[in-house]
Parts: structure tokens; C-alpha cells; sequence
């Protein structure tokens, strides 16, 4: 009785401290989103690499407290479980409640692609069982240069205006960051305290989870995958349900796309070089693979077709991402 309840108080700490990250995500959120409007990015770029990182910020404090605290692995969980979530019960659960979610062409045919092929990476990486951290610095690495193909791909300029640009660069890349304003004064404030809370949630988050998983002899890559990686998903899912509902598909898409590919790499990559992270038993990751790659093909196809995810392929994903958990909890009994 007595560890019962003790399971329920954890458990309530644990969505408690998931509530604080998210709050605090929001505000990160909206301060990046006017931090893109002064820095003038495009929209898909600003919402695949400002937002998908903003949205991502939850994984990767996690990841960054969980790797300083000893236990990688974690932070492993959390992002096989975020990605997985992301496409279906985030993407699923907004063209259920948004009716549908319209994609481009370019973006099914490019983008998705790429965004496939660079969340493998790190599966690749763990087939000797260490994520090492040489290859940590190449995730992370791999992260940059994504960012710079969606730049060059959505910022075609021609040779006079790069030729402008480049003169001017410094200067107007620190007038749009360091402008004398309160607002900007408040936006930098507004980012402080984001990261403030996010640090202390995350490290509660981690600091809970570990005390679950030990206590009451639970694997923390199950802890990760879903307790902590349905509740870091949520900033994602409050996006794209906005952004559908304000008819932005392309910015709903991008944010997934970009969530993705900063789990596969920044986050695993800074995880990995704080703290190398290795696999004791290969079967346990076997299904959460599978399944990536079942529904990133069921993803794929069904968008393929219509470059449309209708509401009844969105309960399609959430009903195998439920059927996922359940072999997952029938695996462990």
C-alpha cells in the first residue's frame, strides 16, 4: 500500500514537473518566434530550425541533465519515444482535431527524406552498442549542416544581393539581435526565465524518473520512452494543433520535420559527448526501431499519395503508437 502510494506521488511529480516544462517551452516559444521575426527568416526555415529547436529545448535539457547525472540512457528513451510520438500521436492527433493536414510536394519528396535518413544516423551509430562521443560531435555536426541546406533551399538570392548581404552582415546580424529597445529588453528577460525553468524541470524530471525506475525496478529506457517522452512531446503537439487551426500546414510540417532531426542529433549528439551512452541489452531498443520505421513508412505513404493526412489516417497512427505501448507493456510482464 505504502509503495503504491509512493508510485502515484512520484508519478504525480513526475506530470507535475512535465506541466513546468511545457510552461516554460511556451515561453520560449514565443520569444523565438518574435526573435525570428527580427532576424527575418523564412517561414518554413524559421519554424524547421528556430521552432523545431524551441519545441525540442525539453529533450534537450533532459538530455544535457540526464548525461550529468550518469544515466544516458534516458535521454536515449526520450528521444526514440519523442520521435516516435511526434509522428504519430502529435501529427496524428492534430489532423484528427484540425480534420487534415495539407503537405507540399517539395517538402514529401526533399525534406522528409532527409529528415529520415538523419534520424537513422544514430541507429547506425549504436550497432557496436556506444553512442561514443566522436560520434556525438558528428550528430551534432550532421545538425548544422541540415540547417544549412534548409537555408540555402528556402533563401535563393542572387549574386548582387548576397554581395549586399555580405557586406553588411556583421552589422545587421547585430542590430537585429542587440537592438536598443525594451522589447528586445524583455524578449532577452522572457529567454532567461525560460531556461531558468527548463534547467529545473528537467533536472527534476530526470532526478524523478530515476528514483521510479529504481525504486520500483523499471528499465529507465521505459521511463524515457514513455512517461518523460509524452510529456516533452506536448510543446510540439500545442504547435501544430495552433497551426493547423490557423491554416500554416507548411509550419506544422517544418516543426515535426525539425523536432526530429534536433532529437537524432543535437540531442543525442550533446548527450553522448557529456556522457558516452551504451546499450547493455540490444532487445530492448529491437521493437522502438521497428516501430520508427513503420511509422515514419505509414507517415510517408499516406501523405504520398494525397500530399494530405486525412483524420482517419491521423487515428490510424495514434492507434499504432497505442498498439506500440501495448506490446511494450506485454514485453515487460
Amino acid at each position: 500500500m505504502a509503495q503504491t502510494f509512493l508510485f502515484i506521488v512520484y508519478l504525480v511529480s513526475l506530470f507535475g514537473f512535465s506541466f513546468v516544462l511545457i510552461k516554460s517551452t511556451d515561453i520560449l516559444i514565443v520569444s523565438l518566434k518574435r526573435l525570428s521575426t527580427i532576424t527575418k527568416l523564412g517561414k518554413y526555415a524559421a519554424t524547421s530550425i528556430i521552432l523545431g529547436l524551441a519545441t525540442s529545448l525539453p529533450e534537450i535539457f533532459v538530455g544535457i541533465v540526464s548525461a550529468l547525472e550518469n544515466r544516458p540512457s534516458l535521454s536515449l528513451g526520450n528521444v526514440i519515444g519523442s520521435n516516435i510520438a511526434d509522428l504519430s500521436i502529435v501529427i496524428g492527433g492534430a489532423a484528427l482535431l484540425a480534420s487534415s493536414v495539407k503537405v507540399q510536394k517539395n517538402i514529401i519528396n526533399k525534406d522528409l527524406i532527409i529528415a529520415f535518413a538523419i534520424s537513422a544516423l544514430p541507429v547506425l551509430f549504436l550497432f557496436n552498442k556506444t553512442l561514443s562521443q566522436t560520434e556525438g560531435f558528428i550528430l551534432i555536426l550532421t545538425y548544422f549542416f541540415y540547417n544549412f541546406f534548409i537555408i540555402k533551399n528556402r533563401h535563393k538570392k542572387t549574386n548582387q544581393q548576397v554581395k549586399i548581404v555580405e557586406q553588411n552582415y556583421t552589422l545587421r546580424i547585430f542590430n537585429r539581435f542587440f537592438p536598443k529597445s525594451k522589447s528586445t529588453q524583455k524578449l532577452y528577460r522572457d529567454l532567461f526565465l525560460g531556461i531558468i525553468l527548463l534547467l529545473f524541470s528537467a533536472d527534476m524530471i530526470v532526478k524523478v524518473s530515476t528514483k521510479i525506475a529504481i525504486g520500483f525496478n523499471i528499465p529507465i529506457l521505459f521511463i524515457g520512452m514513455f512517461l518523460v517522452a509524452i510529456g516533452t512531446s506536448l510543446p510540439e503537439l500545442t504547435f501544430e494543433i495552433r497551426t493547423l487551426k490557423a491554416g500554416q500546414s507548411s509550419m506544422a510540417i517544418g516543426n515535426i520535420l525539425g523536432s526530429i532531426v534536433v532529437n537524432s542529433t543535437l540531442v543525442l549528439g550533446l548527450t553522448s559527448v557529456l556522457k558516452p551512452i551504451v546499450i547493455t541489452n540490444v532487445s530492448d531498443y529491437l521493437l522502438p526501431f521497428i516501430f520508427t520505421i513503420i511509422i515514419f513508412s505509414l507517415f510517408y505513404l499516406f501523405i504520398k499519395s494525397k500530399q494530405t493526412l486525412n483524420r482517419w489516417e491521423g487515428l490510424a497512427l495514434i492507434i499504432i503508437y497505442v498498439y506500440f505501448i501495448i506490446l511494450e507493456l506485454l514485453k515487460r510482464t
